[in-house]
């Protein structure tokens, strides 16, 4: 459940002489972290012009000696004629230290068959296991937690509880059970959805990604109200993590990591355009909408979207959760 600098994608379409030619869709990948990549995952969409690819849409990724590498596809959209339009597709790259590395999207069959870490997925009366080689979970069927019996080969292991409610204008009481449905089954990238409400009819989404090869767990949360009511003040939405010694914070401003000693909670608020504040003191820079928390073997980040454009937000560390608090 490491947090690590994203890799950026880009997508170069060129025509070809005619669709007789193998489909060749070159998908830049470029490191900008200043850090090797080995078999890092990397999900981007590929668009194509109608008629170009029929049937079920399947791409695979070669690297740039044209050998495939692990990888997933999905038709997200089709044009008229039933072709696709928009194929989403998952896989793992290589690149060293802010270095760009190309790869290529292509139809029809690889020469061999790919090698590499794979996704594990099993289902049983308990819930999903999930299994990507240095990490291995499970999504509860009850609903009692988001991942509980998170391992990493290390023999580290932490829990993601349910998040909880704080909100004005109901008892935001959680109510029983939970929905679990497989949205992506790959051997890439596996997610879970799970989705439930609270009694005063917030319902809340959570995603819970495993990547192949990877020690790192993503999970998306989403709150959406369904009352009657025009505006519900939210106090607080709270991720409970159960870790071993998380020791260290940090929030992100201004494009840097700022540290906290984790013997109490901090908040960093982004209360108008201007700069934030940390722990009710003005900063001379804006948020970047992160918070983390560390120890030893484990990093646990959270992450709030448009922080400094989509104000008042906050964000809040301490060693029991990760928090996105009123303002």
């Amino acid at each position: 459940m490491r947090a690590r600098p994203a890799l950026w994608v880009a997508l170069l379409l060129c025509a070809s002489r005619g669709w007789a030619d193998p489909l060749r869709v070159p998908i830049w990948v470029a490191e900008s972290g200043g850090i090797p990549r080995i078999a890092e995952p990397v999900t981007t969409g590929v668009p194509l012009p109608a008629g170009r690819l029929p049937g079920d849409g399947a791409l695979w990724i070669a690297d740039g000696a044209g050998r495939a590498v692990p990888s997933q596809s999905r038709v997200l959209e089709r044009w008229p004629d039933g072709s696709a339009r928009w194929v989403l597709v998952d896989f793992l790259a290589t690149t060293g230290p802010r270095q760009t590395v190309a790869y290529t999207a292509r139809d029809g069959r690889p020469p061999a068959p790919p090698s590499g870490p794979l996704v594990r997925a099993t289902a049983d009366a308990e819930g999903h296991r999930l299994t990507t080689g240095p990490l291995s979970l499970l999504v509860p069927s009850d609903g009692s937690a988001l991942a509980k019996d998170v391992l990493l080969d290390d023999g580290t292991r932490a829990t993601v509880a349910v998040p909880t409610l704080a909100a004005d204008g109901g008892t935001s009481a959680p109510v029983a059970g939970a929905r679990i449905t497989v949205e992506t089954d790959g051997p890439v990238r596996t997610e879970l959805l799970i989705r439930s409400r609270y009694a005063d009819d917030l319902a809340w989404e959570a995603r819970v990604a495993a990547f192949a090869g990877s020690p790192a767990l993503r999970v998306q949360l989403t709150l959406t109200s369904l009352a009657n009511r025009p505006y519900t003040r939210i106090r607080s939405f709270r991720l409970p993590v159960t870790a071993g010694d998380l020791a260290t914070g940090f929030l992100g401003i201004g494009g840097a990591a700022r540290k906290v000693a984790l013997d109490g909670t901090h908040t960093i608020e982004q209360l108008d355009f201007r700069a934030a504040r940390l722990d009710g003191k003005p900063s001379d820079a804006s948020g970047d909408g992160w918070a983390r928390v560390a120890g030893e073997r484990l990093t646990i980040t959270a992450v709030r979207r448009w922080f400094a454009e989509e104000w008042p937000q906050a964000l809040d560390v301490s060693k029991a959760h990760l928090r996105w608090p009123s303002t």
